[in-house]
């Protein structure tokens, strides 16, 4: 009798237990003597394990891989500026954790010449996720600007108040040093259709707009004239982003 093929759950499922499964080495006093024991536990995440179909999963990675990303570094590879390469976001890519199976990545979007986590980091910080299904996308972004006190001015409040961007409301808050504006956006869309990658394209070179704006800023904070680009560069790609998904 031919045995019956076991259901991808069930394999799934061992795995995801596996590993949960960590190695812990209790803390000890040092005047004691140097005993290790090593203790298994398991994870169970308060009871709950996402499983995605393995068939599923792989026809979402060849959407992600060989269609959307490519287009991604296709429309940023001409600018100053660098997003993950597709075999390092194939490193960073996890299930996602929703009743429809996807596929989830975050990246950012960096000077190469200004690491993030230095000293010379630029005065904007961009952040991006990308979550694919099996016949849509959904693509969000993070944008954050720090503007010294120095710097600021009511001006702050105007973009706060900006009807460009009254669906998407930033936020503004202080650290020791600099006032953050933060904006988010998500909008997704079916890859079947026709005209997905204008709205993909538009929100990357949006992202290089902006930064380029920043850094005129940067150089010179208290000039009106490239304050107010900087804005106009930030209410367009937010903007479009917004109209782009109505």
């Amino acid at each position: 009798m031919k045995r019956k093929t076991e259901h991808w759950a069930y394999e799934e499922l061992r795995k995801r237990l596996e590993e949960k499964a960590e190695t812990w080495t209790p803390l000890q006093d040092a005047r004691e003597p140097q005993v290790r024991r090593i203790t298994k536990y398991v994870d169970h995440e308060l009871g709950t394990v996402f499983l995605m179909d393995p068939q599923a999963r792989n026809e979402i990675d060849e959407a992600l891989f060989e269609r959307i990303y490519p287009h991604i570094l296709e429309t940023v590879e001409a600018g100053p500026l660098n997003i993950p390469s597709i075999s390092e976001i194939q490193q960073e890519i996890s299930d996602g954790r929703n009743i429809e199976a996807s596929r989830v990545v975050t990246f950012l979007m960096t000077d190469p010449a200004r690491p993030v986590g230095t000293n010379e980091r630029p005065l904007w910080y961009f952040r991006f996720t990308l979550e694919v299904r099996l016949l849509s996308y959904m693509l969000s972004s993070d944008c954050l600007l720090s503007v010294p006190f120095p710097a600021a001015g009511p001006w702050l409040l105007d973009v706060l108040a900006d009807t460009r961007l009254q669906d998407l409301p930033p936020s503004l808050s202080a650290d020791s040093h600099e006032f953050i504006l933060s904006i988010s956006s998500g909008a997704g869309k079916s890859y079947l259709q026709d005209d997905w990658k204008r709205q993909v394209s538009a929100l990357f070179t949006g992202h290089l707009r902006i930064a380029e704006y920043v850094d005129r800023f940067e150089d010179d904070p208290l000039n009106y004239l490239r304050r107010s680009e900087m804005i106009e560069a930030i209410a367009m790609t937010y903007q479009r982003v917004t109209q782009a998904d109505t």
